[in-house]
């Protein structure tokens, strides 16, 4: 019966005292890795006697007694069985709470979900019932991304120039298992080199989250509608969650608030742009600068604050997240449509 956050959630994961654990949140990579880190420690090796079976719960959603059954009893060849159940569309509290009563006698429930608001059911279930533990997964923060870079680099034997660093900090965060991805691909392309330059950074990183969410932040500060409209459809359509595509516009327009205050102090938009960490990817200068010519300093503290606003009504409303999405980055987009129109007249 427990909510687990933060630093408890890696001890729990090195040694889970629940039969039954959720894992949920919008970053999906961190949710399959910890998903396969429970997997591996229920299972053990290959030659332990343990199975490890996936459902899906719209499969399952028809029938009350199937993932009960499927824990209820070992297979033929294994003594017990993992099950990792992935949440769908359709309701299977009911067959969680048949196969949690049941005393998980013969096996152990891994749940996967998306991002689950504190109402919904199964969160409410796992968070109450004495066999179980819900764990969060939300996008990486500075903190837990620098842990990561350290982890991989360190695994590596590779070291990280400063600047390298921050710009890494600043391309990765948005599902884990891609940034782990990324940074494994780094460390791969580095290795005998001993240090990881920008360079390097720039030579491999296929730029795991921001790439794509550059694209909307931009058109949304040079009010390209069309652009905004298209990117945030595809992003939607690769997954993205809403929150994390607001998060990333509001990152964007404080860069833009911080370098904007830098050329009001007396630097030019070069040596504003240059002095932000991690740097401005060059393919983006040309756009960024032009931002910088669109809003003033007291519209981008405007534009934060409505940012905000809409970034609590996204966590608090998370099934009108892809609306409240939209609104704000075509409301900031005709804003700087207008701003581009009377600098013109």
């Amino acid at each position: 019966m427990v909510a687990i956050k933060g630093q408890d959630i890696d001890r729990f994961l090195k040694a889970p005292d629940r039969a039954a654990v959720l894992l949920y949140g919008p970053d999906a990579g961190l949710v399959s890795e910890r998903a396969d880190l429970l997997s591996r420690y229920f299972a053990g090796s290959e030659n332990s006697g343990f199975a490890v079976d996936r459902l899906e719960g719209d499969e399952i959603a028809g029938d009350p007694a199937r993932l009960a059954d499927e824990l209820g009893g070992a297979g033929l060849f294994a003594e017990k069985k993992v099950i990792r159940l992935r949440l769908g569309s359709r309701n299977v509290l009911a067959q969680i709470e048949a196969a949690v009563e049941n005393g998980l006698e013969y096996g152990w429930l891994i749940i996967e979900a998306g991002d689950l608001k504190p109402s919904s059911p199964v969160r409410r279930l796992a968070e109450r019932h004495a066999a179980m533990a819900a764990l969060p997964a939300y996008a990486d923060t500075a903190q837990t991304l620098a842990r990561l870079i350290d982890e991989e680099m360190r695994a590596a034997g590779l070291e990280l120039d400063r600047d390298a660093r921050a710009m890494l900090t600043g391309l990765l965060g948005a599902d884990r298992r891609a940034s782990r991805n990324e940074l494994q691909k780094l460390a791969l392309y580095g290795e005998g080199k001993g240090r990881i330059t920008v360079d390097d950074v720039m030579a491999i990183t296929a730029d795991a989250a921001a790439l794509e969410t550059d694209s909307i932040a931009d058109n949304v500060g040079t009010g390209d509608i069309a652009g905004v409209e298209h990117d945030i459809r595809q992003a939607i359509a690769e997954d993205r969650a809403p929150q994390q595509l607001v998060g990333a516009i509001g990152r964007h327009f404080a860069r833009l608030i911080e370098a904007r205050g830098a050329i009001d102090r007396g630097m030019t938009a070069e040596s504003a742009m240059k002095r932000l960490r991690p740097p401005v990817f060059f393919k983006r200068e040309p756009a960024f600068r032009r931002q910088l010519t669109l809003w003033t300093l007291g519209d981008l503290q405007t534009a934060v604050a409505r940012i905000r606003e809409r970034d609590l009504e996204v966590r608090q409303k998370p099934a009108l997240a892809e609306a409240l999405l939209r609104a704000l980055a075509l409301e900031l987009a005709l804003r700087a449509r207008r701003q581009a129109g009377s600098a013109r007249g």
